[in-house]
């Protein structure tokens, strides 16, 4: 359920979702089934201003490369040991969710996974939603349960090319 917390902090959220409420098909999915629409709009949106992106280990390591924009990985472990993840030979920074209120990430864009959205949700980091509604149907998969945060909300609707886009207001609506 949504936590009324309120932050400074302002973040982004954006997903893609199947027809039948599906955000992914397991934790490990490549999300060719979103298409290229949705990857051209992904790509546009997370290079606009804070070029930040945060997601979820699982997420990090199914992400091609994403030029000109900064993944950092969020974790709930306490450890200090660890300051980066290691990827294909490159190197993630691992950061603890505790460290979301910092200003520099103002702005932010969380990529997934479906349950890191839901922490950040939760805990009111999120203004905006922007859900990209992939006209397929999965018929299994996860993170059905990110479509009750949503539920409550009214929507505009983004006409993407064809895309269709629900850009989700969380901050500053009555439900």
């Amino acid at each position: 359920m949504l936590n009324n917390k309120k932050h400074e902090i302002n973040m982004d959220l954006i997903m893609a979702r199947s027809v039948d409420g599906f955000f992914a098909v397991n934790d490990n999915d490549s999300m060719k089934w979103t298409g290229a629409k949705d990857k051209e709009f992904f790509r546009l949106f997370t290079m606009l201003g804070n070029t930040t992106l945060l997601c979820g280990g699982p997420t990090a390591f199914t992400m091609p490369n994403l030029p000109h924009r900064n993944l950092e990985v969020v974790t709930r472990s306490k450890s200090n040991n660890l300051s980066f993840m290691p990827k294909n030979g490159e190197l993630l920074k691992l950061i603890n969710f505790d460290q979301l209120k910092e200003k520099k990430y103002q702005n932010a864009k969380v990529i997934g996974g479906p349950m890191f959205a839901g922490s950040v949700i939760d805990q009111g980091y999120i203004k905006y939603a922007y859900i990209s509604v992939i006209p397929i149907e999965l018929g299994s998969g996860i993170g059905v349960g990110l479509n009750s945060y949503l539920k409550d909300f009214q929507y505009t609707l983004i006409n993407f090319g064809g895309l269709e886009i629900r850009k989700y207001k969380l901050k500053g609506e009555k439900k």
